[in-house]
């Protein structure tokens, strides 16, 4: 649940509070859960990347004050300019929230060995454009750290459409995950057309799996070739086809 809020005192200003629904307040698992995305996001200091105040607890229950943001996800963007985004638009949007990706996937522990965070959930709805232009990577409730975390996942997460062949058949995940995702995103700012199938999960699971996709500029002419290569070389099947990181993407 998530409320904006005024947090007093010196520098006192409006943030967007975070809290657990009270239906999960009593499940452990969902606690844990909950902490440990504080303890993730609380590490990230990027432009790009929504910014965390305080992680804290009062009455028996955890929240996360971040930084309130006024403007629309992508996904909110993408509706208003139907049939698609203006090509510089789609272009600075992906590279400013590749830029924050980057960040976080480069992201270090005390010790100063990488963490291996990867955010598994990269989605229109998970990148924000505020008014005056800043885009910020949002969410990282089912992020992993591979420092902590066994190379394998016990469980499909993330959204069906924006999932990664290797997510879904609960191989070895890493940031090259992220950057299949940020490949969707991309082909679908750029064409203004959902790229895997919405009528079932099983459905899109079945095209990202295919390896079947279509290059932008077979939909829009327009596309330059250059962005064209990109996009294929982002939604490559296998990981080690891909740009090996969100910064060479």
């Amino acid at each position: 649940v998530i409320h904006a809020a005024y947090k007093p005192g010196v520098g006192g200003r409006l943030v967007a509070l975070k809290r657990m629904s009270s239906s999960r307040l009593t499940d452990p698992a969902a606690r844990r859960l909950f902490l440990r995305e504080a303890s993730i996001v609380m590490r990230i200091e990027h432009p790009n990347v929504v910014r965390t105040y305080e992680v804290g607890e009062a009455d028996g229950e955890v929240f996360i004050a971040m930084e309130l943001l006024e403007g629309a996800t992508l996904a909110e963007l993408q509706r208003a300019f139907r049939p698609r985004l203006p090509l510089p638009i789609a272009l600075y949007v992906i590279t400013s929230a590749l830029r924050g990706l980057h960040a976080a996937h480069e992201m270090r522990g005390p010790d100063g060995r990488p963490l291996g965070l990867i955010h598994q959930d990269i989605s229109p709805q998970n990148i924000h454009i505020a008014h005056e232009g800043t885009v910020r990577i949002l969410d990282f409730g089912i992020a992993r750290l591979l420092a902590e975390d066994a190379s394998r996942s016990d469980a499909v997460r993330g959204k069906a459409c924006y999932l990664s062949p290797e997510q879904l058949s609960l191989g070895k995940i890493t940031k090259t995950a992220d950057v299949f995702a940020m490949g969707i995103v991309l082909h679908e700012a750029l064409t203004g057309q959902p790229l895997f199938p919405r009528l079932s999960p099983e459905a899109a699971y079945s095209a990202i799996l295919s390896g079947r996709i279509p290059a932008p500029r077979s939909i829009c002419q327009d596309i330059p070739p250059e962005i064209d290569d990109v996009v294929r070389r982002a939604l490559s099947l296998m990981p080690s086809e891909r740009f090996a990181s969100a910064k060479m993407m």
